[in-house]
């Protein structure tokens, strides 16, 4: 975990009055070293929605740009 990255201190500065007030809970923080994406899981407590939260890209970093040029935007399944 990157504990003072500032993606996560932005996460955390908008969700900080929520969370104070226990509205969300930390289900998991996600992370893939081959290709170097981190993100983190909540759960609002009160109607169950997930929150995903996804570090943005590093331009100075081409395993970012590579990751961002094979995503494929798609329907969810669910729908």
């Amino acid at each position: 975990r990157k504990e003072g990255s500032a993606w996560k201190m932005l996460l955390e500065a908008a969700t900080t009055a929520e969370r104070a007030r226990g509205e969300y809970e930390l289900c998991s923080f996600v992370e893939n070293t081959e290709t170097d994406t981190q993100g983190y899981v909540y759960r609002s407590k009160e109607d169950s929605v997930i929150w995903i939260a996804f570090r943005g890209t590093e331009q100075t970093k081409w395993r970012d740009i590579v990751t961002d040029m094979m995503i494929t935007p798609r329907e969810p399944e669910f729908a």
